[in-house]
């Protein structure tokens, strides 16, 4: 940056070329300061604009991936038959980005008010929940710093300097300057832990969570964003799907209850009649809904 003294042309005022009348005379006599013969300053502006430009075609190509990955979930959502099978496509896109060897899962029912860790992989904790089974808020994991950003719907990351503030109070962990945070320790250590909320409409329905054994710096506030964003995505998928599951499982129900009737049951708009369970057709005798008219609102 120029400072204030600073020509636009890169020299001190101090340094500018000083024009004087000699003698009375017309000629211009001129005097420039050792410090104007000096470039290195206009060379490292220069070195400086290459840098930044040089880190913004960077940002925009880290932007683009980013935005390609959020492109490819979606797609994967839509293609994905099983949650779990989208789960683990999940893992693999977000590899792209950033360090994510260790990562999980958790879901919330807040209706139920339990907590489902339906996915994790890890190097190297093990010993890891059930992914079917689904346990009551405040047992668990969910005491851990996973309850806490289910709890606040706000990322959270614990680094190597927030690990420097770990205080234990009792049975649980706390950190120096920062009440709002207690959990009960599970597992193994991380030295860097980042977990973020899957929320939709400001709503959270889960967590994201990433860690690293062995580096405390592995993330940052990039790697916040980027999580946060695939997390985003994520929760979009997950919630149309529960949805999707939600209408086939009621399609199924209202089937299963529809044929096994003994009652004639029957479905028809203003015209004919779309659909017939079998106990109807025993009934008329008849081989199906197409046989069926409506004719001033009965049946022919």
């Amino acid at each position: 940056m120029l400072s204030p003294g600073t020509r636009v042309a890169g020299y001190p005022r101090s340094n500018r070329a000083r024009a004087t009348r000699a003698n009375g005379g017309t000629g211009i006599t001129t005097r420039v300061s050792r410090g104007a013969q000096r470039k290195p300053a206009t060379a490292l502006t220069a070195e400086q604009r290459i840098a930044e430009l040089e880190l913004q075609l960077e940002r925009q190509a880290d932007a683009a991936k980013t935005q390609a990955a959020l492109y490819r979930i979606s797609e994967l959502a839509s293609r994905a038959e099983a949650l779990d099978d989208f789960y683990g496509g999940v893992h693999g896109i977000l590899a792209e980005l950033m360090y994510a060897e260790n990562i999980y899962l958790a879901l919330f029912d807040e209706e139920r008010r339990q907590i489902n860790f339906a996915y994790w992989v890890d190097s190297v904790d093990t010993d890891f929940p059930d992914a079917r089974q689904w346990d009551p808020m405040g047992e668990g994991y969910s005491q851990g710093l996973t309850g806490y950003v289910l709890r606040a719907n706000k990322p959270l990351l614990v680094d190597a300097a927030m690990n420097a503030r770990k205080q234990r109070v009792g049975d649980k962990v706390t950190f120096k300057g920062f009440k709002g945070i207690r959990y009960v320790e599970s597992g193994e250590p991380a030295a860097t832990w980042l977990g973020v909320p899957l929320s939709v409409q400001g709503k959270s329905m889960g967590v994201m969570a990433v860690q690293d054994y062995r580096d405390g710096q592995a993330y940052g506030e990039e790697e916040k964003k980027i999580l946060a964003f695939v997390a985003t995505q994520t929760a979009l998928a997950i919630d149309r799907k529960r949805a999707q599951q939600a209408l086939r499982e009621s399609e199924q129900k209202f089937r299963a209850l529809f044929e096994g009737s003994s009652q004639g049951v029957m479905i028809h708009d203003e015209e004919k009649f779309l659909e017939v369970n079998s106990a109807t057709l025993r009934m008329l005798k008849s081989s199906g809904p197409a046989t069926l008219r409506m004719n001033g609102g009965e049946e022919t």
